[in-house]
């Protein structure tokens, strides 16, 4: 049964949501503080309900926090940038994480493309790549390296093309292959669907691609191949967000590319709930909609576009 002093503790979170976010940012006049102060000191629910609003903002902070010092590692580059990245300091950080300034890793990258853009660039041996939105590239002497975001890569066979390089994407590498294939790096997972042609990928174990298959690898560890629909593959390319009882994380990372500002999956219950739908990729915000209200999720905002998802 519902604890009553819940529903209460609740109702009075919202009444002073707006007060905790200004104290926050430190928007808060002398006038106001002191009516803050008077606020909490109304009664022990007052005070809980304050408590548990500061907590919301600072596991945001965590995760945010969190994400940075991952990107930080991913770059292979990071030691020889120290010096400038230093120099820019949290705007320039905010700014990349926000999408409103490209970040270290859209900066250091061969290859790269904005959020919310596409980019197609011609490389050597034949290849073509298209890069979804906020994903990054690099042109390494052994491998191509898709250091995060979504892209197809293409090889044109012939004669004088050769063989195409291997695709490295975290602990993933596709080798031997040929036609179409997309892959896609999230935090924790690669993604690859093979669209025409076949493909060998390679994690700690070995799993054979081809048109219409595709395979995942999380933590070190090999699901699939599995069918998938051609139409869903990369469907970015043809202006559509395509999920398939995709979990809410890997979504939410789907659209962080699309979209100004940061969608944050604050727990794990979240994070593993299931969506399906088309919709268009011009409207991020349409689909964010879409899943608060069809999955009951709690979200939470704050300025610069941040969304905080919670159950």
């Amino acid at each position: 049964m519902p604890n009553p002093d819940d529903a209460h503790v609740d109702a009075l979170r919202e009444e002073i949501r707006d007060a905790v976010l200004r104290e926050k940012l430190g928007e808060l006049s002398s006038a106001e503080a002191g009516a803050l102060k008077s606020w909490r000191e109304q009664s022990l629910r007052h005070e809980v309900a304050y408590r548990e609003e500061l907590t919301l903002w600072r596991t945001a902070s965590l995760a945010v926090r969190s994400r940075q010092e991952r990107t930080a590692r991913v770059s292979r580059r990071a030691i020889l940038a120290g010096t400038t990245v230093a120099g820019l300091g949290g705007v320039a950080t905010l700014g990349g994480m926000l999408g409103f300034l490209p970040d270290a890793v859209e900066l250091l990258a061969d290859h790269a493309s904005p959020r919310g853009e596409q980019r197609r660039i011609g490389l050597a041996q034949g290849v073509t790549v298209n890069l979804d939105g906020a994903s990054a590239l690099d042109e390494g002497p052994e491998a191509l390296e898709l250091r995060r975001g979504a892209a197809v890569f293409t090889h044109e066979t012939g004669a004088d093309r050769g063989a195409p390089p291997p695709i490295r994407a975290g602990d993933v590498v596709v080798s031997s292959w040929t036609g179409a294939l997309s892959v896609s790096a999230y935090e924790r997972w690669v993604d690859v669907a093979c669209i025409t042609g076949r493909a060998e990928m390679v994690a700690q174990t070995e799993a054979m691609l081809v048109p219409g298959m595709a395979a995942s690898v999380a933590d070190g560890r090999l699901t699939g191949p599995v069918p998938v629909e051609l139409e869903a593959i990369a469907a970015w390319r043809r202006g559509h967000f395509v999920f398939r009882n995709d979990p809410i994380a890997r979504a939410v990372s789907t659209l962080n590319r699309h979209r100004a500002g940061r969608i944050v999956v604050l727990d794990k219950a979240v994070a593993s709930r299931r969506i399906s739908g088309v919709f268009p990729l011009r409207d991020p915000d349409r689909v964010l909609e879409q899943m608060i209200e069809t999955l009951a999720i709690q979200a939470h905002r704050i300025p610069g576009g941040i969304v905080l998802l919670r159950s």
